[in-house]
């Protein structure tokens, strides 16, 4: 086939991904209110910071200078600025902030099933690729993440996992330099989205890139070094981040996020009967239901129907592809599962990790492309047999799983909502935090430097963000008789003070 035909075919089959992750995304397509989440409130009032901060010329800052009732809160040294950055743009280009909101996990479920296509169509075919797509956006780790935790960060990152394996295989095969830039962007991108997703993801591509070395037999060194190279660079754009973020974890009560109940790994386990269980019908008597990490029935039968698949499967990639996946999944799994908590209480960082059961969401993507084995093999018939059965039979063994993966993902497609201002203001965000006691947006606190002694419950700049002025952090009552100002010049993070005084004193300035 010639490379413009190729390009429409892929061109098609992408549109068709997306009209199939439709139904999916008809929860998001709202204007003014967002589905009721547990982290969905946190995020909304962080981007109302940052377009408060954005206003007034401060484009990009590790310290938001307005949260904590404007005492300031180094959130984006230790938090992934990417996902609620594109967030904000949206909303900055004229959109409400909860349609905003909306558009952009609808825009990583769609995103998801686009990628995992391209990485399963060159492996298995592009009648498998749109299977997997489809396992993939309909997994309930993907639609709970969305449609219930509220996680903008992860669900981004859940949407670069496919897209890192399908431009990372093509650049070892092929040594380009656009899927080299593609690979390496990909993997900065994961490490400005979600912290986590890169602790446990970049260890997954090493590792799948290494076995391709050897499927592929390349030469050792050739392997190596493009494998190098790409963890390298990839890794190192984001070491403006990363970095600091890691020799600077001494300097907040980080120890928060990982030793309170909610976040302490050791009572955030899975079990196998969580993993494995049915769509639970809706209980509208319990007032805080409870959230199962499920794989789905219908994913999970049709991974095992793929791994059976290796039989008959010939080629070497395929089978490789097939033992790696089905590898991955076990293992992914064992780390959600109790039994693996001496390993968790061994590896450095993990803890930081907090909740086992984020694995259950990692095994997603390998068991959505052991689903698709099954019409891979279909796909290999119709080939060899060109009769018009045999076409029939790769049509209904295409369309059946479909039709079954979206039949499962149904029942969590009715969130209930939350109305939300469509343009909060700063003064919002310190409302928020008052009323809900998360200041600084966070719910357990966990980045205020180890200098704050009590958390504030307000501040006297409230007022001055009321009235629409600059913060006035120079706190004028600490002055001793006979001194006086004589220029104050306030700007984002920074500040010029001339004061006249007849006798030293110690000043106040009002940030962390």
């Amino acid at each position: 086939m010639s490379e413009p035909a190729n390009r429409r075919h892929t061109a098609w089959h992408l549109l068709l991904t997306g009209v199939l992750g439709l139904p999916l995304i008809t929860p998001l397509l709202r204007w003014s209110s967002v589905p009721c989440t547990h982290d969905g409130h946190l995020h909304y009032h962080r981007v109302a910071a940052i377009r408060h901060a954005w206003e007034n010329g401060l484009f990009f800052s590790r310290w938001l200078p307005d949260l904590a009732f404007g005492y300031g809160y180094p959130f984006f040294l230790y938090r992934e600025p990417f996902p609620l950055y594109l967030t904000h743009f949206m909303h900055l280009a004229g959109l409400p902030l909860p349609a905003a909101t909306n558009l952009f996990y609808a825009a990583t479920i769609l995103l998801a099933g686009a990628f995992t296509y391209l990485w399963v169509r060159d492996i298995f075919g592009a009648p498998a690729g749109i299977v997997a797509a489809v396992a993939y956006m309909a997994a309930p780790y993907q639609l709970v993440d969305a449609l219930v935790r509220g996680n903008q960060v992860e669900s981004l990152a859940l949407a670069l996992f496919p897209l890192l394996l399908w431009a990372g295989r093509r650049f070892l095969i092929s040594g380009a330099a656009r899927w080299f830039f593609v690979g390496c962007l990909g993997l900065a991108a994961l490490g400005l989205s979600h912290n986590i997703s890169l602790l446990l993801f970049t260890p997954a591509l090493a590792l799948y890139l290494l076995a391709l070395v050897w499927v592929h037999r390349l030469p050792w060194r050739r392997g190596l070094g493009r494998v190098a190279l790409l963890m390298g660079i990839g890794l190192g754009l984001t070491a403006f981040y990363t970095g600091p973020a890691v020799l600077e974890m001494d300097e907040v009560t980080l120890s928060l996020s990982t030793t309170t109940r909610n976040n302490d790994f050791r009572y955030n386990f899975a079990s196998l009967a969580e993993i494995f269980s049915a769509v639970s019908p809706e209980d509208p008597t319990l007032i805080n239901p409870p959230l199962p990490f499920r794989l789905g029935w219908t994913q999970t039968a049709l991974g095992l129907l793929g791994l059976l698949s290796i039989a008959w499967l010939r080629r070497r990639e395929q089978r490789a592809h097939i033992l790696l996946m089905a590898g991955a999944t076990v293992i992914f799994l064992a780390f959600a599962l109790p039994f693996s908590r001496p390993l968790w209480e061994a590896l450095p960082l993990i803890e930081f990790v907090q909740f086992p059961w984020r694995f259950v969401g990692r095994a997603a993507l390998p068991l959505a492309m052991l689903a698709a084995v099954p019409v891979a093999l279909l796909t290999q018939l119709s080939r060899s047999e060109r009769a018009a059965r045999e076409r029939l039979l790769l049509t209904a063994g295409t369309a059946l799983p479909i039709a079954l993966l979206m039949l499962e993902a149904f029942p969590l497609l009715y969130p209930t909502y939350c109305p939300e201002a469509p343009f909060p203001d700063i003064v919002d965000v310190h409302r928020y935090e008052r009323e809900t006691g998360l200041v600084g947006v966070d719910p357990e606190g966990s980045y205020f430097p180890t200098t704050v002694r009590r958390r504030p419950q307000g501040s006297p700049l409230e007022a001055d963000y009321v009235a629409g002025r600059p913060p006035q952090r120079f706190d004028e009552d600490a002055l001793p008789d006979g001194a006086s100002v004589l220029e104050a010049s306030y700007g984002p993070n920074r500040a010029r003070i001339e004061v006249e005084s007849p006798a030293a004193f110690q000043a106040r300035y009002l940030t962390f």
